[in-house]
């Protein structure tokens, strides 16, 4: 199991979504937690591996949040994703 990635580390703006990817080769059962300030770690998504072991989940965070990969007594390290106002037209 390896980390979540998510690409570009620029902030995303409020409404916007963004695609967390990784790998969970070989295992079944791995969850997508996430952990907004002052919250407790929470589960969000099932994670369902391709044949290599690829995976991609979509998500659209509301504030700041950090991600990661559980499975069993197992966790990943995390992925910050920051969230800004949307752009003024």
């Amino acid at each position: 199991m390896q980390a979540v990635e998510r690409g570009a580390e620029a902030p995303v703006q409020l409404g916007q979504q963004l695609t967390l990817t990784g790998m969970a080769r070989g295992l079944s059962g791995v969850t997508l937690e996430e952990k907004a300030a002052g919250q407790a770690w929470r589960p969000v998504a099932k994670v369902k591996a391709g044949a290599g072991g690829g995976f991609a989940v979509a998500i659209k965070p509301e504030v700041a949040t950090a991600y990661r990969l559980a499975y069993g007594n197992t966790r990943s390290t995390s992925v910050q994703v920051k969230v800004v106002p949307p752009a003024s037209p």
